[in-house]
């Protein structure tokens, strides 16, 4: 997968979350203060819970988002992707969980954004190094519009293994499904 190349669902996707993070992210950023680790290990923990867990798709991701009760602020299909995002609010603060499917069915993505970005990438990228499922960042993109950093995740054999792709820029940490590798 090139991430912001050759991958033309990816601007896709991120300008969805970009929109629907700026959309809300007054409301977000103003509702609940809480330090900056206490919000990256939120979002890393929400993360785990809805997209690292070995059986992991939309359709389980959906389940599970609505046994907790949490509220649909997007639902919609559009060329080729259904997008779904929920409003996640715990101790720590607002997130938004996000699932994205493709018309390839292997292809999906499933995301938490933190609104405000004011969670420091630093602090979401030492939590996720420490998970021993992903270890060192594989790759890094630093360009004065871009960034990302990304880590292969293990979730078991799978032909093309999911990657975690960390984006400050848009305070947002994505787990891509059945998408080659970058």
């Amino acid at each position: 997968m090139k991430i912001f190349c050759e991958q033309p669902e990816w601007y896709v996707i991120q300008s969805l979350f970009i929109a629907l993070s700026l959309m809300s992210s007054n409301a977000f950023a103003q509702a609940i203060a809480s330090s900056d680790d206490q919000r990256a290990h939120a979002a890393v923990a929400l993360l785990q819970k809805y997209c690292l867990s070995t059986d992991a798709d939309p359709t389980t991701v959906n389940r599970r988002a609505t046994e907790a009760g949490l509220a649909v602020v997007f639902d919609r299909s559009a060329i080729g992707a259904h997008h779904k995002l929920w409003r996640v609010g715990n101790a720590a603060g607002m997130f938004g969980l996000g699932t994205v499917s493709f018309s390839v069915p292997s292809r999906y993505m499933c995301s938490v954004t933190i609104p405000g970005r004011s969670t420091s990438a630093a602090a979401i990228e030492s939590i996720l190094t420490a998970d021993p499922r992903l270890g060192t960042p594989v790759k890094r993109l630093n360009t004065p519009t871009k960034s990302a950093v990304v880590w292969v995740v293990n979730l078991g054999p799978r032909a093309n293994p999911p990657e975690v792709i960390l984006t400050p820029i848009t305070g947002t940490i994505s787990v891509m499904f059945g998408f080659p590798p970058s």
